[in-house]
């Protein structure tokens, strides 16, 4: 006790007095809180709590229980027990006296909010502090509510202000709202343990371990258990596993939210039927089916991460509001639960998330605000949070980078070391990436995930398993995002299966295999964006494929070149194969050689239909080109004029670049069955972002040959096949009459004048 009774000095600087819990059957308040001799008692109404339950939590945590009301005379608290930057607003009337002595606890005033408009608009004016916490009963729970807190939070960003971190102080009845009020002031009061066990279950392998960390050093110890939501030392639980709002599946156990003692009769009436008839429908004997229950309200983890559907139940649940595992475990051992309120794709990821946020000193609202900020969907927060925001389960934890040069390196030592918070330094701006390491084999399988919190950005950088580190990562900024190169490798693909149905290109080519090859494994690598070294490999990927791209470019357009010059290539005869020609429209575009209207036909490729070419035909010159439609390019047909000395044909071609970035396309062309000493290319021509340039090639003509030339012209750019077709006609001369032809003389005497004069005189007629 003697120990008990002294002042605690939390790492962060943060001093609270010793505490102690007295549990009345017989108080009228729900909960109170008072200071005798140094020490503080909260005294809870215990009506309807598992006693059981509170007496193992508070034994665990070395609290003292008080059990007669006399042992607990003194003042109301005179004085706030720490000081959060953090502001309460009561959403829920009935809750209003336990939300104003929790503000009244850590220093801020109370906010009584009645609607979710009212709740987003203290938001969006709140100056000073950094989360929020909304005091309310969990029948007021509200998607509304939920949406109109992310509505707000959005709304700080487009301000460029910080978002706040929120979490819900939430339960069945108020006794258990007061429960959980008082596990926070504990917690937050307490110094940290010596050590933090994080332990994770997936469904995916039934495999179930714990991480040890040491709260000094950070070393952290493996080990495998089968039970971890019944150790005593967990201090958070993973769970990734099918669930339902009243229960979910931890391999042969099933948590179930069923209380002891009971909700009354008219909070379950919606219940399913095992909270009826005591018969658990889950344990039916089937293969691979729970063989054990285990009520929420008994199970151990201080901190649950839920990734499981629609695990955090809200107004209006299908299976009621008396059901849920959740706001079962709030009322035993959880101070807070982090989960989905709606079904969900689970890919394993988030997990380990929370722990490598918690473990390097996050607090519970910014946890759930970075899970949340790395889903897809950012109109609203799919995670919720019921508990305080403001919870720390160990000291911030940040690595400071040194500068040498234009890098930032981090140096990262120790043994059996798993996770680390870089700290960004402000003058870097952003995108942060890793760019570089020092090579060891622990970094191949390492994560890595953006925060950001207030003015703080940091990498959080995890390895598999504990590792031995002595060395360094490097940090960069700029260029484009994994998703971007992820994007571009997809529409490179396409590309490629497409550019295999050209009459010219052989399909079977290792120039075609390798560009596939690498544009696969650049799109595998940015599929998985939190690995450490992601950036690095899609850099490298990006590289090699663009190196190939362009060796394969140079080989179709010669093999084009080839094509042409031997027979054809006939724009009419490529837009159907391996596409469905939709109906041809005629516009209001004019032909540039002829000028007269264009019609346009759309070809969806049959294996995407989103992947489409525009077909345009001019009655009089057949096909003229046929481009992509979302290509970066824009390409007007080409035009063709006479040199002024009638040697050349003049070709100019317009190109126009719909991107940020440089573009680089490879020109070639001929004239149908022409020489291949006349070809145009290929040559390479880059065009500047967000411009149109012209571009202007010279080929020979002989004026002396009339006829129509046919002319073939071919864009590639990324593999992405554009071809061109015009007509230039060379009209036969007619020479004046003369006396000599090519220098040979042809004397006209008398006797052959002679000769003409009849005929003269006959057309003279």
């Amino acid at each position: 006790m003697s120990q008990l009774l002294k002042k605690v000095l939390k790492a962060d600087g943060q001093i609270g007095p010793p505490f102690a819990v007295c549990l009345s059957d017989t108080q009228t308040e729900t909960l109170t809180l008072r200071s005798k001799a140094g020490l503080v008692v909260a005294t809870l109404r215990s009506v309807g709590l598992n006693r059981g339950a509170i007496v193992r939590w508070l034994v665990r945590h070395e609290i003292p229980i008080l059990d007669r009301s006399s042992d607990v005379s003194g003042d109301l608290l005179p004085e706030p027990l720490l000081q959060l930057p953090t502001f309460v607003v009561c959403v829920d009337s009935r809750v209003r006296d336990i939300a104003s002595l929790y503000a009244r606890s850590v220093g801020v005033r109370l906010c009584v909010a009645e609607s979710p408009a009212e709740v987003a608009a203290a938001i969006e004016q709140s100056e000073a502090n950094e989360s929020v916490s909304l005091f309310l009963l969990n029948d007021r729970l509200e998607e509304e509510l939920c949406h109109a807190i992310a509505v707000a939070n959005r709304s700080r960003r487009a301000s460029r202000r910080v978002a706040l971190s929120y979490g819900f102080f939430s339960a069945f009845t108020l006794e258990q709202l007061a429960w959980l009020v008082v596990k926070s002031w504990i917690i937050l009061l307490r110094p940290y343990t010596e050590r933090a066990a994080f332990a994770q279950y997936d469904f995916s392998t039934g495999d179930s371990f714990v991480h040890l960390r040491s709260t000094e050093t950070g070393a952290t110890t493996v080990q495998h258990t089968g039970n971890p939501w019944l150790a005593d030392d967990t201090t958070v639980l993973g769970l990734r596993s099918h669930g339902a709002p009243f229960d979910v599946s931890m391999g042969h156990v099933v948590l179930c939210g069923k209380l002891d003692p009971p909700l009354p009769r008219q909070r379950r009436l919606r219940a399913p039927s095992c909270f009826h008839d005591n018969v658990c429908f889950r344990l039916n004997g089937s293969n691979n089916a729970p063989t054990e229950i285990l009520r929420a309200v008994d199970a151990s983890p201080l901190v649950w991460c839920l990734d499981s559907c629609a695990s955090v139940p809200l107004t209006g649940n299908a299976f009621g509001e008396g059901t849920s595992y959740v706001f079962g475990l709030i009322a035993g051992a959880a101070v807070g639960v982090i989960g989905p309120f709606m079904d969900i794709t689970t890919a394993g990821a988030m997990n380990h998330q929370c722990e490598v946020l918690l473990a390097t000193g996050a607090t519970l609202g910014e946890t759930v605000a970075a899970v949340c900020n790395t889903q897809e969907n950012t109109e609203f927060d799919k995670f919720l949070l019921i508990g305080s925001p403001d919870l720390r389960l160990l000291p911030l934890n940040r690595s400071e980078a040194r500068r040498d040069g234009e890098r930032w390196i981090f140096d990262l030592r120790g043994k059996f070391q798993y996770a680390w918070r870089l700290a960004i330094p402000p003058e870097l701006p952003g995108p942060i990436y890793v760019v570089g390491d020092d090579g060891n084999e622990h970094w191949i399988s390492a994560t890595c995930y953006r925060f950001e919190h207030g003015s703080n950005r940091d990498l959080l950088v995890a390895l598999d398993e504990p590792a031995d580190v002595d060395g360094w990562v490097l940090v960069g900024f700029g260029g484009k995002s994994n998703q971007w190169f992820g994007q571009e490798a997809t529409r490179i693909q396409n590309n490629l299966k497409v550019l295999k149905l050209c009459p010219f290109v052989d399909p079977k080519a290792l120039s075609v295999e390798r560009c596939q090859s690498l544009a696969k494994l650049l799109r595998r690598v940015t599929n998985v964006p939190d690995r450490l070294r992601c950036r690095v490999d899609a850099t490298i990927l990006w590289a090699n494929l663009q190196a190939s791209l362009d060796e394969l470019q140079r080989q179709v357009a010669d093999a084009f070149l080839k094509q042409v010059a031997e027979h054809d290539v006939n724009l009419d005869r490529v837009p159907g194969h391996g596409f469905k020609l939709e109906p041809t429209k005629r516009t209001n575009e004019r032909c540039p050689t002829c000028g007269v209207a264009l019609y346009i036909t759309n070809a969806l490729w049959r294996k995407k239909p989103s992947y489409v070419r525009r077909w345009i035909q001019c009655v009089n010159c057949s096909g003229i080109s046929m481009v992509l439609r979302d290509s970066p390019l824009v390409i007007q047909a080409p035009a063709a004029n006479v040199s002024p000395d009638c040697l050349s044909l003049l070709i100019n071609l317009e190109i126009g670049n719909r991107t940020e970035l440089p573009i680089q396309a490879l020109v070639a062309g001929l004239a149908r069955r022409g020489s291949l000493d006349d070809r145009v290319g290929p040559v390479a021509v880059i065009v500047s972002p967000g411009s149109f340039e012209s571009f202007n090639f010279s080929v020979p003509l002989n004026s002396n040959v009339p006829g129509v030339i046919s002319y073939r012209l071919l864009v590639l750019c990324d593999a992405g096949v554009e071809l061109f077709a015009f007509k230039h006609v060379v009209e036969p001369t007619v020479a004046p009459l003369s006396t000599s032809a090519q220098g040979t003389e042809y004397p006209i005497n008398s006797s052959t004048l002679a000769s003409l004069e009849p005929v003269a005189e006959k057309v003279g007629q």
